[in-house]
């Protein structure tokens, strides 16, 4: 960026969001290096440049153990001059580039020079506590104090005083709350009627159990609003009104997402977004726009309805609302058995079929139906002055303007920008629909200065390396990541960038893919899949014993992981942790408290989770992820890309493998001090073509495929 479009950026800034903010002016510890009478408006370029590398002078000075590191430092710069020009911005920061620090300190100094708010979304709460908790505190000491920053959680993380003095009253706590976890709760309510804090659940050490924060946590769509009797003393609403006057907004993917489609309504005003982990966004958008509903669901919401109001209503007014439940009740059930007809699906028990046509079945009768209850339930909840009457109204209306919304999807069956299909879950037949592209639905939502970085957003699709930066970036690298995540317009503005990792993988750690293990054999006759198993599980277990714990063994099964579990514990003398048996959480704590211990996990320990030093030397993985076929995503862009003659598992399956693969890997090193071996017990990457391309996506480091030969490598480089 040149001077002459930094200073343009800088006078067409977008309106102040906030009348909470000072004036635009420069970062706090700049103050102390400028000339007390330069003015805002005079910045350029290399002003910039200044600014965080002052910042990370002062960081390298005052923060214990901290290295400064070229990449990070000019990773910063770039996120600061990307924000100050509302470009878009993607950059892929490898493992230790400590790409947190570097868009943290460039967040911090744009909200001072612009004077706007910032937010931060990224893909866990557990990220967001770290930044809230490690991160951000210490920035604020060492650069910016009475920097003003909070944590943003979706709404149904709150306690709801108005939902927990009816869970109380009608006795719905009982058998799903021990008595001393009832005596913990009882005295955390009295802090948040206090004030003392939000009343988010994890303002807790020790969550309550996930049954009972269902009845006492906020509900979104219920909420009465100001019409409630605890509504001048919400914690929920005091935790927004320390939103609306923080700089930097530590949110979420999925809250963000729902913030974006629900007309930016949630969180405070804006004027640029860090997307951490921005890999994450993508798989939470088409979560947030998978839209789903069974024959059943009206039925269930008048119950619903049913139940708080039969006895509020007079007997005619009542009557009336039940003649239209029940028709429309009728409707819906008759739209939903012409689709599960359509689909043969009428004696099924769990199966999934795609809806690749549109079919001649009316949606129109449910239409208008839903459309005059939700209509009578508006009038009436204009009126309506009971809290707990309007709680129940305003979900039971919420959940109806959704089904008119699928209902309109299912009018019009787009099936090239939509993918439609039915599916049989127990006994009950469900409808869904969900948008193919995340970046359609996206890119007009998005109008302010963007960053998306994460360690993994790149997919190299060739089975040599590139030269250098310059032919990874030119080569389309980030080609997927942009055709997923950004609308056209947004891909044509986007700026690309690429850190490598800055840790020395062929000294840190070795390779073991093995070249005698079978490959897995779902489906194949004669024993094959058993054999593979058995091979699989004597593996991990002579690969355990050779670290002697210390290990993390990933599943793409819950099967594999709980037998796995069972052969660990019979054959050797360690503490085995399981992911399924104790929960994410409470698994992971105690293996980094265990010395020598062996945690199994499954889809969630692929990414996200840090374990330092020798408590981990041992990564492994048992298999690739792949996307299931029967998928009806995958299977719906697979369709649109074979019209095209191109290779759906080339194009979609293998990227999205390789990425995997790449978060898993990253579990192992996560310091210049931390040495191990990773173990790949997928022999395909040996068999089949792709798996160059597998090997050429994972960094650069000694690859073994016996284990007679990562014994000697081990002990030769003093890896565990």
């Amino acid at each position: 960026m040149n001077s002459e479009n930094f200073e343009s950026s800088i006078n067409s800034r977008p309106e102040k969001n906030s009348d909470t903010f000072e004036n635009a002016d420069f970062p706090p510890w700049y103050k102390k290096i400028i000339s007390p009478d330069r003015d805002i408006e005079s910045l350029e370029e290399k002003d910039l440049d200044l600014i965080i590398d002052s910042a990370f002078e002062i960081v390298s000075r005052e923060y214990p153990d901290y290295q400064q590191r070229p990449d990070q430092i000019m990773m910063s710069r770039n996120i600061l001059k990307n924000l100050m020009n509302q470009s878009v911005y993607i950059v892929e920061a490898g493992t230790g580039i400590g790409k947190s620090f570097a868009y943290l300190i460039a967040v911090i100094a744009y909200s001072y020079l612009s004077g706007e708010r910032v937010v931060v979304s990224t893909e866990t709460k557990n990220l967001q506590r770290q930044i809230l908790k490690k991160d951000l505190p210490s920035l604020e000491n060492f650069l910016a104090p009475k920097l003003s920053y909070e944590m943003a959680l979706g709404s149904s993380n709150y306690f709801c005083r108005l939902r927990h003095d009816e869970v109380f009253h009608e006795g719905k706590f009982r058998d799903l709350i021990s008595e001393s976890d009832l005596e913990r709760y009882r005295k955390w309510t009295e802090e948040i009627i206090g004030g003392k804090n939000h009343g988010h659940m994890f303002d807790m050490e020790k969550p309550f159990p996930d049954d009972f924060w269902r009845l006492v946590g906020r509900d979104p769509d219920g909420c009465p609003g100001n019409k409630c009797l605890y509504f001048s003393s919400c914690n929920y609403y005091r935790a927004k009104s320390d939103w609306n006057s923080s700089r930097i907004i530590i949110a979420n993917h999925h809250l963000f997402l729902y913030n974006l489609f629900n007309d930016k309504r949630t969180l405070p005003l804006y004027s640029g977004v860090v997307f951490d982990e921005a890999h994450g966004l993508i798989s939470g958008g088409q979560s947030i726009l998978t839209h789903k509903f069974s024959t059943d669901t009206i039925r269930d919401l008048n119950k619903r309805f049913e139940s708080k109001l039969r006895k509020s209503l007079p007997q005619e007014a009542y009557e009336e609302w039940a003649a239209n439940w029940s028709n429309l009740e009728m409707v819906w059930h008759v739209f939903f058995s012409s689709w599960e007809v359509q689909l043969a699906m009428n004696f099924e028990e769990n199966n999934r079929k795609i809806i690749s046509e549109k079919q001649n079945i009316d949606v129109r009768e449910c239409l208008l139906s839903l459309e005059k209850i939700c209509t009578d339930i508006s009038d009436y909840v204009k009126e309506e002055e009971d809290s707990g009457i309007l709680n129940v109204l305003n979900a039971i209306l919420k959940a109806l303007k959704k089904a008119m919304l699928f209902c309109q999807y299912y009018q019009t069956m787009n099936t090239e920008k939509l993918v439609y299909w039915g599916e049989k879950i127990d006994s009950r037949f469900y409808l869904f629909v969900c948008n193919l592209n995340l970046g359609d639905e996206l890119s007009p939502l998005l109008t302010e200065g963007q960053v998306w970085t994460s360690a993994t957003l790149g997919y190299w699709p060739f089975d040599k390396r590139p030269a250098n930066k310059d032919a990874l970036l030119k080569g389309g690298y980030f080609r997927d990541f942009i055709n997923e995540a950004l609308g056209e317009t947004m891909q044509a503005e986007a700026k690309v960038d690429y850190y490598g990792s800055s840790f020395d993988y062929a000294r840190q750690a070795v390779l073991y893919i093995p070249d005698h293990l079978a490959a897995p054999a779902w489906g194949s006759s004669g024993g094959a899949q058993e054999l593979y198993e058995r091979n699989l599980m004597d593996e991990v277990v002579e690969l355990i014993r050779l670290s002697n714990g210390g290990a993390l063994v990933l599943f793409t099964s819950n099967y594999q992981l709980n037998q796995a579990g069972k052969i660990i514990r019979e054959k050797l003398d360690l503490e085995v942790f399981s992911q399924l048996e104790l929960g994410a959480d409470i698994a992971l704590k105690k293996f980094r408290a265990t010395p020598d211990s062996v945690l199994l996990g499954t889809n969630s320990y692929w990414q996200g989770i840090d374990v330092t030093g020798r408590q981990l030397r041992a990564l492994i993985i048992t298999k690739m992820m792949f996307t299931p076929p029967g998928d009806p995503i995958l299977q719906a862009r697979s369709k649109i890309l074979e019209k095209k003659n191109q290779n759906p598992f080339m194009k979609i399956s293998l990227p999205k493998s390789c990425m995997m693969l790449r978060q898993a890997f990253g579990r192992l090193i996560r310091s210049e001090n931390d040495t191990g071996f990773v173990a790949i017990l997928d022999s395909r990457i040996h068999q089949k073509a792709y798996g160059k391309i597998v090997l050429v996506n994972l960094p650069s480091l000694p690859m073994v495929k016996k284990i007679n030969e990562l014994r000697e490598i081990i002990l030769k480089n003093n890896l565990i």
